[in-house]
């Protein structure tokens, strides 16, 4: 029988003594297309030997082997060999180190070597090991040494081998536990060249200079004293296993203040990357990858490790029962030869556990408008005027980073028919919505006085909410209704008529796509208008506070519990509006010191409203104007704001197409759709 020369002879050998040596040729009938397999080692055809008996298979696959063994002269490709080797002495890998990068490098890009192991079937850690160590002809005390958890092997993150079955000894396949965490490593492995750039490169790169100064985080600086101590005299003392863990919502400056740290210590900060070249998300093992190349090649230097968005990277190593895997997180955190800073926008997704494996601790908060004012005016270009940056301390998630390639753009492009202020608003306003926030609009003050009590259909004295809080500023409101009527508009109104900073929060800026996350926004939203001494509206409130009795996700009650929690915790005014009251949780509707329903305009308020919106556009009114008041039963302040707006773009006559606008607006609502088909 001939063979083919499809396969490296070394990996052929592999393959046959899998199936021989260790009986993997027991399990071939259960592989998916075995004959793929087969065919790798014989030009014959491989559904001809399926269709034979198994047993003249199995005696020419020992027929194959012996004859192989009786001339041992197979070897790898010599680029694989040379450049294993160069990465040795790089890294200062020993023989058996060496010999399983190779094999595992073979295992994970040759489908038939990883068949041939899967048809070996699952084993322990031990059966495994003496497995190696008949392979690539090492002692099985040397495969045990070169897969430890201090091996160079993995500490460099050339290999990841999965001790989860460590444990309980759970039987595992041999391509399920030896691991190659990068693609990049393979192609350096299989094509070079294989130098310290090649490794590192789209890994790790250099951190820029950072903006902010540790004084521009006058909230946390007791912790940011003790945090730079420590760095200072575990940098000093070559100490290792210092790992720094800051977390906060985005915007909060987590990245300058990981900056600013390095650079207070004296060390270089090195960015652990998120995107490749081309932009393109990397892979979470590969950036563990990266980060412990990085970790071995700057041991000597001065340096540090910067590592932001960690949440994604313990989401990937998330066991089936959704506990993060305990050997990934001491072969990461306990470990490391340089100090290392780890960002996190939240960390309900890690293990407690695992957070007080962390050094130090630091949630930054979101700082206030106040604040944001100061750090954007001490660092932004000199053009942006100081009316520009009260609008954009109103941001809470733009940083003086934004604000500087915005004013290098807009200063390119201002001219007499787009002002500088304008440019900058339009550039930032659409950065913010493609990283998924919104640019947030002050309450003008002709915004806050079209508020009128007068056109307001409530069920509630609601001016009479005005003195009682004067007096004592703490309560819960809830407000609901259809939308347009003027709940969040009357919050504005008794924001001004407080003297209160009112603070506009929507589901879009508390759903997070983490586990936890909205728990942690919620919370984060509470403490924030604590801070201020504000008025905290929530808007869409019936996206947190559903029925528990109905919820089909533990996040979901979880979620619930927290809003009550930090409703019975908060000394001040908070607001929540609702356009479906239905449906809300029972217990959080009982926490409600004044639930105030609004409705659509009566008869009265809708004619008052014609008449000031003629006056308004300086439309001529006619009589004829009033005759189908009835039919505009379901009219709200919001739907004439509307059409003002429309006739700025299609320019009304008369009254009378003021009401036709009106009806039209009005036909969208779904209230109005069931009353036509007979509901």
């Amino acid at each position: 029988m001939q063979t083919t020369t499809r396969l490296n002879p070394r990996i052929r050998h592999w393959i046959l003594q899998l199936l021989v040596s260790h009986r993997g040729m027991l399990r071939l009938p259960y592989l998916d297309e075995p004959e793929l397999l087969l065919a790798s080692i014989w030009e014959d055809d491989p559904e001809d030997w399926l269709d034979a008996e198994m047993p003249k298979v199995r005696r020419q696959l020992r027929h194959e082997l012996r004859k192989e063994e009786k001339h041992p002269s197979a070897t790898l490709p010599a680029k694989l060999l040379r450049n294993v080797r160069q990465i040795s002495k790089l890294a200062g890998l020993s023989e058996a180190e060496c010999r399983l990068l190779e094999f595992a490098v073979c295992l994970n890009t040759e489908p038939a070597l990883n068949q041939a192991a899967e048809a070996v079937g699952k084993m322990g850690k031990r059966e495994m090991f003496r497995l190696l160590a008949s392979l690539l002809q090492l002692e099985e005390q040397y495969v045990a040494q070169a897969l430890s958890r201090n091996s160079l092997l993995l500490r460099c993150g050339f290999l990841l081998f999965d001790y989860s079955f460590h444990v309980h000894e759970w039987p595992s396949e041999l391509g399920e536990k030896m691991l190659l965490e990068s693609s990049s490593l393979t192609e350096v492995i299989l094509e070079g060249p294989a130098t310290a750039d090649a490794l590192l490169r789209g890994a790790v790169r250099q951190a820029p200079a950072p903006v902010l100064r540790l004084s521009d985080y006058p909230e946390i600086s007791q912790e940011l004293d003790i945090a730079l101590r420590y760095l200072q005299a575990a940098t000093r003392n070559r100490q290792s296993g210092v790992n720094i863990l800051l977390y906060g919502r985005p915007g909060t400056g987590k990245t300058q203040l990981a900056r600013r740290l390095a650079k207070a210590v004296g060390c270089t900060l090195y960015d652990v990357l998120c995107e490749n070249a081309e932009g393109d998300p990397i892979q979470p093992r590969e950036r563990v990858r990266g980060y412990r190349t990085a970790q071995h090649f700057f041991s000597n230097q001065k340096t540090m490790l910067l590592f932001d968005e960690v949440e994604e990277v313990f989401a990937e190593y998330l066991d089936a029962d959704g506990r993060t895997s305990k050997s990934w997180v001491n072969q990461i955190l306990e470990g490391n030869s340089i100090p290392a800073i780890w960002i996190a926008n939240s960390v309900f997704c890690m293990d407690p556990a695992f957070i007080r494996r962390f050094d130090v601790v630091i949630e930054l908060p979101l700082p206030d408008e106040q604040q944001r004012y100061k750090v954007l005016k001490k660092y932004s270009p000199a053009e942006v005027s100081p009316t520009l940056l009260r609008r954009l301390a109103r941001q809470e998630h733009l940083s003086p980073a934004i604000i500087q390639r915005a004013a290098r753009v807009a200063s390119n492009v201002a001219c007499e028919q787009l002002s500088f202020d304008s440019a900058m608003e339009t550039l930032m306003a659409s950065t913010l919505q493609a990283q998924g926030y919104e640019w947030q609009e002050q309450a003008t003050d002709k915004q806050t006085v079209s508020y009128d009590p007068a056109f307001i259909q409530a069920d509630a004295d609601l001016a009479a909410m005005v003195p009682m809080l004067k007096r004592n500023p703490e309560a819960r409101i809830c407000l609901y209704g259809p939308p347009g009527t003027g709940k969040t508009a009357y919050a504005r109104w008794l924001a001004q008529q407080l003297g209160m900073p009112l603070l506009v929060k929507r589901a879009s800026d508390l759903l997070g796509k983490y586990v936890g996350d909205n728990e942690a926004n919620i919370a984060a939203a509470f403490k924030e208008a604590a801070a201020q001494e504000g008025i905290l509206l929530i808007d869409e409130v019936d996206s947190f506070l559903a029925e528990r009795a109905g919820a089909n996700r533990s996040w979901e009650v979880s979620m619930v519990n927290e809003m009550l929690t930090q409703m019975e915790s908060f000394e001040g005014v908070f607001i929540a509006s609702t356009n479906r009251m239905e449906g809300l949780d029972q217990a959080v509707l009982r926490r409600f010191d004044l639930k105030a329903g609004f409705n659509y305009l009566n008869q009265q308020q809708v004619k008052k409203m014609l008449d000031r919106s003629c006056r308004k556009l300086g439309l001529p009114r006619a009589a004829a104007m009033y005759d189908n008041l009835p039919s505009l039963q379901w009219l709200t302040p919001g739907d004439f704001a509307a059409v003002e707006r429309q006739a700025r773009f299609k320019p009304l006559k008369n009254g009378v197409e003021l009401v036709t606008a009106l009806a039209h607006e009005m036909s969208f609502k779904e209230v109005a759709k069931k009353r036509r088909i007979g509901f």
